[in-house]
Parts: structure tokens; C-alpha cells; sequence
């Protein structure tokens, strides 16, 4: 397995046998091309000591941590204090750790939420996503949200991820473009306004925000004050934005990140 080595403001990348980089509030994990998880950062609870279990994907909260393995069984670790590292069986499609809840979409499309978690929606999405409330796209591509949500933007999505650490979410719509908005107790007015572009990925921060393009160069917009949003050059193919950092992996398979961990 592959490792990373920090300075005080930045992370030095070693290696290029990553497919995937997840981050959550204070902690990070990467996956290799051989399906083993490594994991840094704060370790509050156990959340940064990922089981010896060959995974598929990755997905961070604030505490806890989860990731299917190639059968698609949902695998937690670190704070089950709301149960939110307690999942059900599987198979899954699809997960996403939220601050005290994990969201799933099992083989039908269908929602499985557990921990500190209102109940979803019923029917098939396309895409979920949760952070300090949760979001899934239906088959019509309408919004829908929950967990104290706030009230949605119009139009049609393929993709939404709310913030872990901010009150504010992200959207990407049929045409690629993004769209922020947030709740009333929210001042992050810098990260509801994306630039314009084709973007296949978005991930939100604490008040910044981070999107994949097309081309494979990353935009980032919101509060920069240590580098957060100051976009790396390359081409990368995945990213994922954390409180006031963000990690991404370049195409050759390596990995780099940017602002304060």
C-alpha cells in the first residue's frame, strides 16, 4: 500500500497506484488498485483504522467511515454512537457517510439510511448524497432531501452532494453545470456561487467548494484563506472536498491535496 506524507499547510503525494481519495471533516482515506484502505488524520473513535477488508469504494462522515466491498456489503468503522457505522445487509450500489448517518442505494435504486436518520424516500434514485442532510436524485432527476433540509432549487440533477462540515449543498444538472444554495443559518454566501463550466464531479467543503470537469481540471470556488480553493494544475479523474482541504487523484494514479488539514 502507498502512503502520503504531510507538511503543515499541504499534502505531499508518493506513489500512483491510487483509484480513489475519500475525505471527510479531519480525516482521509485512499483506496489502491488492490482494494486496501489507508487512512489519516484524527482517529477520534477509530474512524481513521480501516478494517482488513478489500474494498470497492469509500465514503467518510465527520466520525465514522464506510465503503462496499466488491460484493457490494456496506463495511463501517469508527463512532456507531447513533448507529451510523451499524449497517444493514446488503448488497449496495451505492454510499454515502453523512455527519451521523450513512445513505445507501441498494440493487433496486431504493434508499437504506441508518444512524441519526429520517426516513427517505420511497421509489428509485439515481444518486444520493449526504453530509449535514441528505439528498438523493429520482428517476425524473427531481431533488430530494431530507434530514433538515432546506427549501431546493428548482430544475432537473444527476448528482447532489451536501456539505459535511457547512450548511450548504452541491448539484451538478444534465448539462454539467453546477448549483449551490444553502440554509438560512449558513455564511458561506462565497460557495453558492460556482463558476461556469461542464463539470462530472462536485464535492463540498466546510465553505468551499470543488468540481471535476470534463477535461479533467479541477475549479474550486468560496473561502481560500489557506489554499482550499486554489485548484491544482493537472488533469485528475476523482475528487473529494473536505473542512478546509481537498484531495484529489490525478490520472496517472496519483494522489494530491490542497489547503489546511
Amino acid at each position: 500500500m502507498l502512503f502520503v506524507t504531510f507538511t503543515a499547510c499541504s499534502l505531499v503525494p508518493f506513489g500512483d497506484g491510487f483509484v480513489q481519495v475519500a475525505v471527510g471533516e479531519d480525516h482521509a482515506c485512499t483506496l489502491g488498485y488492490d482494494g486496501v484502505t489507508a487512512c489519516w488524520g484524527s482517529n477520534d473513535s477509530g474512524k481513521a483504522d480501516p478494517p482488513d477488508v478489500e474494498l470497492s469504494s469509500l465514503s467518510l462522515g465527520i466520525d465514522h467511515s464506510c465503503g462496499l466491498s466488491e460484493q457490494g456489503d456496506a463495511v463501517c468503522w469508527g463512532s456507531d454512537a447513533l448507529g451510523q457505522a451499524s449497517p444493514p445487509e446488503g448488497p449496495f450500489t451505492e454510499i454515502s457517510a453523512g455527519a451521523s448517518r450513512t445513505c445507501a442505494l441498494d440493487t433496486a435504486d431504493e434508499i437504506v439510511c441508518w444512524g441519526d436518520s429520517e426516513a427517505p424516500a420511497s421509489g428509485a434514485f439515481l444518486d444520493i448524497g449526504t453530509g449535514a442532510w441528505s439528498c438523493a436524485i429520482a428517476e425524473d432527476e427531481r431533488l430530494d432531501c431530507w434530514d433538515g433540509a432546506p427549501e431546493l432549487p428548482a430544475g432537473t440533477y444527476l448528482q447532489v452532494r451536501p456539505s459535511l462540515g457547512g450548511r450548504h449543498a452541491c448539484a451538478l444538472d444534465p448539462q454539467g453545470s453546477a448549483v449551490c444554495w444553502a440554509d438560512e443559518a449558513a455564511h458561506d454566501a462565497e460557495v453558492l456561487a460556482p463558476p461556469a463550466g461542464v463539470f462530472e464531479l462536485i464535492s463540498p467543503g466546510r465553505s468551499h467548494a470543488c468540481a471535476l470537469g470534463d477535461d479533467g481540471h479541477v475549479a474550486c470556488w468560496g473561502l481560500d484563506d489557506v489554499g482550499q480553493a486554489s485548484a491544482p494544475p493537472g488533469l485528475f479523474r476523482q475528487i473529494d472536498a473536505g473542512a478546509d482541504y481537498s484531495c484529489g487523484v490525478r490520472r496517472d494514479g496519483s494522489l494530491y491535496c490542497w489547503g489546511s488539514f
